[in-house]
């Protein structure tokens, strides 16, 4: 720490008993528009020394390029988990979409041998109706998964994209000892923020309004599609 980092604490020291002195003379009724005078100066001389020092402690111990370095390895490991998330998500995908086979050729063998051809006959029908609306929460998933997916790999394109751009910074602050990089740590950690839930937990909303219809559904398996 250097000569202006001790001679703000030692201002923040005075300025912390002048204005407890100015409170006791307050008190006391002493002088009162005076110690208001002074009790100001001393506040705003305290905040200002507490910044320097916050300032100054905060370079010392977390330099930009430790700070840097930090965030390389944050978006790394959201990176991963991102990837991992989404691999896992791709094989559900592909698992639902074999079950959606699978139904479509059950429902188109059953209606054959007992010569069912019309959806009205087919809605009748306990068996057809329950795995058409199979189906169709099974898209309903397949879809959602989807979104999903693409929301992932938008993130991770995001993720490179600033991991690129602070190994650059790093260089020029490796370099230069440049100390400004706020706005890409703030970059950083909107981004992180942004897609951190998407690497745990996620919830699967349906939006019923966009899923196809048992008869949509019917006429596919009929078509051969």
């Amino acid at each position: 720490m250097g000569i202006l980092f001790w001679l703000a604490i030692v201002l923040s020291v005075i300025a912390i008993l002048v204005s407890i002195e100015c409170i006791v003379n307050l008190f006391q009724e002493k002088e009162e528009i005076l110690s208001i005078m002074i009790g100001v100066v001393s506040i705003t001389i305290l905040v200002l020394a507490c910044v320097f020092i916050h300032t100054s402690i905060m370079k010392h111990y977390f330099p930009p390029e430790k700070v840097i370095q930090t965030k390389i390895s944050e978006i790394q490991d959201l990176r991963k988990r991102l990837n991992e998330k989404q691999d896992e998500l791709g094989k559900l995908i592909l698992e639902y979409q074999q079950g959606v086979n699978d139904l479509k050729k059950a429902v188109k063998r059953y209606s054959r041998r007992h010569q069912i051809n019309t959806f009205e006959l087919a809605q009748k029908d306990n068996e057809i109706s329950y795995n058409l609306a199979l189906i169709q929460k099974k898209v309903a998933y397949i879809q959602k998964l989807q979104q999903l997916v693409a929301r992932m790999q938008q993130g991770m394109q995001e993720l490179q994209y600033l991991e690129n751009q602070a190994i650059d910074d790093l260089k020029i602050v490796k370099a230069l000892k440049s100390e400004d990089t706020d706005k890409l740590i703030s970059d950083i950690n909107t981004v992180i923020t942004k897609y951190l839930p998407e690497a745990g937990t996620l919830p699967i909303n349906i939006d019923e309004k966009n899923l196809p219809s048992p008869e949509q559904i019917w006429e596919e398996i009929i078509k051969g599609k």
